[in-house]
């Protein structure tokens, strides 16, 4: 990176910090919002309810909840043979914590850092750092709160995005590096392996280059491989009973095709979120895998290899609308109707922000009726949806995450550069009110009120 770049960089994430942290701490006092608008949530012996009250003080105990408490016993005493679920979480995020001695709070931090890097890197492979502005924008979507906690979500993101940049670059060992990470962090062999078996039987259809296509299944998979088998035997030796430990204990998740239970999630704020995914992520994923479909057996195209940059592009947009399909669908499938972490597994990952960086350099400039007919469709169904299903029945300030997340895709969809003053009145104050939703959603998980992942 040269150094205007990096000068940006450290803007972006140094004033994207002291934003958020800076609302945090104000609403730790008793101001005019937490008496007479927020209600935050109190847990008391495992009795949550919602009332006027502060947000909680950091400390390293209050950052430790749900899958974090796993993350820190694992960095600090490894896996324990009596305690099979904690061999469901993988080793390198564990690692990492142990490696840079940070507290949770710090390790929350640096994961926000990274994944802000990991956007700024594709930003500027994408030739979208001339303005400033959408990327710190971007990084203060209303559900990155994800990234500023203990979780894997930063580091999964980053390993993924050097993939993606060692593709885009013709570089495979940076490639390599990046999928065997991506692989270390979390279980992703199956989606994202399949993801890329799909995109490579939809290239095959209208390449026809059969040796190309196994080649580059063969050399995609093999650190995906590698890396899930380095998991398995770094268990084993930290004391699994056999390599395929992992697999009984993603045993007591108790995940099996179900679909009756109707729409529900763990937390309303989730579930707006989800909501929002569902109608305004995944039927651009459909309408990207369509649109290449038809051009397979519709339209007459040369044959689209994959050989340079333009064609490099096309390939990751593709695998990151086959991947948002996948996880939509078995989320969808096999959670009994249960939506929690949809928006989690689908947005805090590269594949949407790859999808999201092609919409606001491609669609934004083609015709506004066709995208205005799609925002429109979505929005309503969105609304529809959050209004008749008896999980969320009624309208509140929990589903604030879907009207954030609708507004600011709006917002990257249609709004246009303005030298007008009056023209970022809207865009800066969304995005006060999404780097304070994303307070609240980190102050959520700070005081154990409920989970929203």
């Amino acid at each position: 990176m040269d150094f205007a770049s990096i000068k940006k960089a450290v803007i972006i994430v140094a004033s994207s910090l002291f934003i958020f942290f800076f609302i945090h701490k104000i609403l730790q006092y008793d101001t005019f919002a937490t008496e007479h608008i927020i209600k935050n949530y109190e847990n008391t012996d495992g009795n949550r309810t919602k009332i006027h009250k502060p947000y909680e003080k950091l400390t390293d105990e209050n950052m430790l909840h749900w899958d974090a408490v796993h993350y820190n016993i694992i960095s600090k005493e490894g896996y324990n043979a009596d305690v099979v679920f904690l061999f469901a979480f993988f080793p390198l995020f564990p690692l990492l914590w142990k490696l840079t001695m940070l507290s949770p709070l710090g390790i929350s931090i640096l994961n926000y850092i990274l994944f802000s890097f990991s956007v700024i890197l594709l930003c500027r492979q994408l030739k979208m750092m001339k303005n400033i502005w959408i990327v710190l924008f971007i990084v203060n979507l209303p559900f990155i709160t994800p990234f500023i906690i203990p979780y894997t979500e930063a580091l999964f993101f980053f390993s993924i995005t050097i993939a993606f940049l060692g593709f885009l670059k013709g570089n495979y060992w940076i490639y390599f590096i990046g999928a065997f990470f991506t692989a270390m962090t979390r279980s992703a062999i199956t989606i994202v392996l399949l993801s890329l078996l799909a995109t490579e039987l939809l290239f095959l259809l209208k390449n026809k280059r059969t040796m190309q296509s196994v080649n580059r299944i063969f050399y995609s998979a093999l650190p995906l491989i590698i890396g899930t088998l380095a998991v398995l035997i770094y268990q084993k030796i930290s004391g699994a009973e056999s390599l395929f430990t992992y697999v009984d204990a993603i045993k007591t998740w108790d995940r099996k095709l179900n679909i009756s239970g109707g729409l529900r999630d763990w937390s309303h704020e989730g579930f707006g979120l989800s909501i929002a995914t569902i109608f305004f992520v995944v039927p651009f994923s459909i309408y990207t895998v369509i649109e290449y479909i038809k051009s397979v057996f519709i339209l007459k195209s040369k044959n689209c290899i994959v050989n340079d940059k333009e064609q490099k592009e096309q390939y990751l947009l593709l695998l990151s609308a086959v991947y948002t399909i996948g996880m939509f669908l078995t989320n969808i499938l096999f959670q009994g109707g249960s939506i929690n972490g949809l928006y989690r597994y689908i947005l805090c990952t590269p594949f949407f922000f790859f999808q999201l960086f092609f919409m606001i350099n491609k669609v934004r400039p083609i015709n506004t009726n066709s995208k205005s007919i799609f925002y429109i469709f979505a929005l309503f169904a969105g609304i529809f949806t959050m209004s008749m299903s008896g999980y969320s029945a009624s309208w509140g300030f929990s589903d604030l995450g879907f009207i954030l997340l609708a507004l600011s895709i709006g917002i990257l969809l249609f709004h246009q550069q303005t030298k007008k003053k009056s023209g970022f009145i809207f865009p800066v104050a969304l995005f006060i009110f999404n780097v304070f939703w994303n307070t609240y959603l980190f102050n959520m998980y700070v005081c154990n009120g409920w989970i929203f992942t």
